[in-house]
């Protein structure tokens, strides 16, 4: 099998802070890799530069076995690559539907007019695909707990039809 994701010789500092230092890492298609150390081990460091997130100081990255730079998470996105952060990355105004499809929201065809019935209809939809119940898929984010807000992120990720799913703590706040 060849390589979905490679990391050669990463490194990234915060001022005098040095994060990472000489990282390399390879996932195979199929493949499930955990990362484990203590807090402040550079873990979501890491996470961010393979998300887009962070750019690297050093370091190469390659996707299918070609070099590549992503230059934002949008980017990581178009290639296949998405995350679920420790923050979660939810928008605490908006209801459930409107977060589960952040980024990828439904329109009526090439009106700029959100299909807010289709959205809520998928959201139902793969919510209950991976059995995870809400008071209702209206409710605002800022009203669940974070279990709850937690479940959103990790769904809202697996339904992203992604080559490759980096999860930052991803059970952190679930019971």
């Amino acid at each position: 099998m060849s390589d979905v994701i490679r990391a050669e010789s990463l490194a990234k500092k915060f001022g005098p802070v040095t994060a990472l230092r000489d990282v390399s890492m390879h996932l195979e298609e199929g493949e499930v890799l955990g990362l484990i150390g203590d807090n402040g081990a550079g873990k979501s460091t890491l996470i961010k530069i393979l998300t887009g997130f962070h750019q690297p100081d050093t370091g190469q990255l390659y996707l299918d076995g070609e070099e590549v730079t992503l230059r934002s998470v949008s980017d990581a996105r178009q290639r296949g690559i998405e995350t679920v952060y420790q923050d979660l990355a939810l928008i605490n105004d908006l209801p459930v539907y409107l977060n589960m499809a952040l980024k990828r929201e439904s329109t009526w065809g090439w009106l700029p007019l959100l299909d807010r019935r289709r959205m809520r209809r998928e959201a139902r939809q793969r919510l209950s695909e991976i059995a995870i119940r809400l008071p209702s898929i209206d409710t605002e984010v800022t009203f669940l707990s974070g279990g709850q807000r937690q479940a959103i992120a990790v769904a809202r990720a697996v339904f992203a039809d992604a080559k490759v799913l980096f999860l930052d703590e991803p059970l952190a706040a679930m019971g």
